[in-house]
């Protein structure tokens, strides 16, 4: 059997369990099970699983909790990466794939674990011996595509989650202002839990990058003055978040056990809007054609209305198929273009980790999401479907979504 399938996995945010955290073994556990062991059935016929960013989260802890390492986040979920679940010994439903797979798993980092180095996830060993591929950079092409599919993860395209080289060039390098503004709203969901609700995975909105986004009534004032300059961006956002959170916060506990306060961040991040996107190192060609667009594409379309179509549809004028994730809305929408006639899609691959009041949304329901690319070379085009994760009773089934739509190559 021809391995003609590439499938895309995005937004899954495993943590450490931790109430602030997005991804709750408990919860989300089966459903990536349930899409992991779908793909692993398919075998036959996949030729990568690409990881496409934000596969582990080391952002949602509060300013003053310690973030958990990366061993810290594999041994908290080893129905995942392996290890002792339920009383029993378990391989680890990533870990099997990658046997199943014969190692053919690619992994990009996203924003949420752009921590996490090469040499951590060449500590992930499956039975077989195998690991999965880092691939370097923010652009993934796979070879088998011809020069025509393009996926990312799309935070470059996000003000707050791109990586900012020249404002936090030292210590961890690339660290964007939203890791900041990410770790003030956990401490704003904490003065929220309760016994009915303990934690985020029970909130409404919850797993989503603006559902459980307090300050909206300012960001439209916020917006007006960053592009009018009348005000610093960072100074602007970190007050608002402040402001929400009862200004509690003394300062962030990094990783490395060093601390940053609110002064040195506003000093750290003066000017964010103006530097973009030239501080993210990032060749001019995947932005769009004026910085100020560019600009005004990341702050208002990005990180308030939550998507990345403009940034799409400039990337779909060089590939047929664009595949990203970051916004965690699941989304296909075709571009075409008056000369020569040709067709392009835009593919979200969505995410693994909505909340329980999201999935019981009797009217929009929210479900863990991931995309599949067959690759027809002997019609010269991919067929793109979106498959969700459904539980029917006790059972979890994977079932279509969106698609299938063909694409030409040409």
């Amino acid at each position: 059997m021809t391995k003609n399938k590439l499938f895309f996995i995005s937004d899954v945010h495993i943590g450490s369990n931790a109430p602030t955290n997005w991804y709750q073994d408990a919860v989300h556990g089966p459903f990536l099970e349930t899409a992991l062991a779908y793909i692993k059935a398919d075998k036959e016929s996949v030729r990568e699983l690409v990881l496409l960013g934000d596969l582990f989260d080391q952002w949602m802890d509060p300013p003053e909790a310690l973030p958990p390492d990366f061993q810290a986040i594999i041994k908290a979920n080893p129905r995942i990466f392996g290890g002792m679940f339920n009383g029993k010994q378990v391989a680890g439903a990533l870990m099997e794939v990658l046997d199943a797979l014969e190692g053919n798993v690619a992994y990009l980092n996203g924003n949420h674990d752009m921590f996490i180095a090469p040499a951590d996830i060449a500590a992930l060993k499956s039975p077989g011996g195998y690991t999965p591929r880092v691939i370097n950079g923010f652009f993934y092409e796979p070879e088998e595509c011809n020069n025509r599919l393009l996926c990312t993860h799309g935070h470059p395209y996000s003000m707050f989650s791109a990586p900012d080289l020249v404002s936090y060039p030292t210590g961890f390098p690339g660290l964007p202002l939203g890791y900041f503004v990410t770790r003030l709203s956990t401490l704003w969901s904490t003065r929220h839990f309760t016994p009915e609700q303990p934690n985020i995975a029970y909130m409404k909105n919850g797993g989503n990058p603006h559902g459980l986004n307090f300050i909206d009534k300012a960001l439209e004032g916020i917006i007006d003055a960053v592009v009018k300059e009348k005000g610093d961006l960072a100074d602007l956002m970190i007050d608002a978040f402040q402001d929400a959170t009862n200004r509690e916060t003394r300062y962030f506990l990094m990783p490395d056990n060093s601390n940053v306060t609110i002064p040195q961040l506003l000093t750290i991040y003066k000017g964010l809007f103006k530097q973009y996107p030239q501080s993210t190192g990032i060749p001019a060609q995947y932005f769009l054609k004026k910085d100020g667009e560019t600009r005004l594409a990341a702050l208002g379309e990005c990180d308030i209305l939550n998507t990345l179509e403009s940034f799409a549809r400039n990337l779909a004028k060089d590939y047929r198929v664009v595949v990203m994730g970051h916004t965690h809305a699941p989304i296909d929408k075709y571009e075409r273009f008056i000369c020569p006639f040709r067709k392009s899609l835009y593919s979200n691959s969505g995410f693994n980790c909505p909340s329980i009041p999201g999935m019981q949304d009797p009217k929009h329901p929210k479900y863990p999401t991931f995309t599949e690319v067959e690759i027809d070379n002997h019609r010269r085009q991919f067929c793109v479907s979106v498959y969700k994760v459904v539980k029917d009773g006790l059972q979890y089934k994977v079932e279509l979504a969106l698609g299938p739509y063909r694409v030409s190559m040409q």
